[in-house]
């Protein structure tokens, strides 16, 4: 099992902010961490290492994973990576647990409700301020990115139950297939 998320460059095109089908826009950082061995977060610039870590795990965790899905897509060039992968989107699994309610949840709200931490808002304010996300101090983007991860374990850990007593085990693993 491995939960990871990518921090991308911001550059707006098509209409979308951080478009991942923009040759400008690329990963800057990634954040991941295998909780069934450690409980350590690895925060690096180097996503060959991502790559490493994605070749190993069957069953891959994030938080809106088609983003990141789509910039590691941009980045390989191909889907081979992708074969005998499992995914668990928890935004996705959030719509389904609440009924339909909780459409595009963002991980602050669902740390909020699962008991993660909020994340310290100075990378909201560089981006906001225009600022790309390559041009951050590394150091405020890794802790940004770190927490990414242990919020988006603790979301995963917290909606286990629901989906257990709501008996959605099958809806659910059908819907991260498609």
């Amino acid at each position: 099992m491995l939960i990871f998320d990518t921090e991308t460059t911001i550059i707006k095109s098509a209409r979308r902010t951080a478009n991942p089908f923009d040759p400008n826009n690329f990963i800057v950082c990634f954040s991941a961490m295998q909780p069934l061995i450690s409980d350590e977060v690895i925060v690096s610039d180097d996503i060959n290492l991502l790559m490493t870590y994605i070749d190993i795990n069957s069953i891959l965790i994030g938080h809106n994973i088609k983003f990141d899905l789509l910039y590691l897509l941009q980045h390989t060039r191909n889907t081979r990576w992708l074969k005998d992968k499992h995914l668990y989107d928890t935004m996705v699994v959030e719509y389904l647990i609440t009924g339909q309610e909780s459409s595009f949840a963002s991980l602050d709200k669902l740390s909020a409700i699962y008991g993660g931490t909020l994340k310290d808002d100075k990378i909201k304010e560089y981006w906001s301020a225009g600022i790309c996300t390559s041009e951050i101090p590394k150091d405020l983007l890794y802790e940004y990115a770190k927490h990414d991860i242990l919020n988006t374990y603790k979301v995963y850990q917290g909606q286990q139950p629901h989906i257990k007593r709501l008996g959605m085990d099958n809806l659910i693993a059908s819907q991260m297939d498609d």
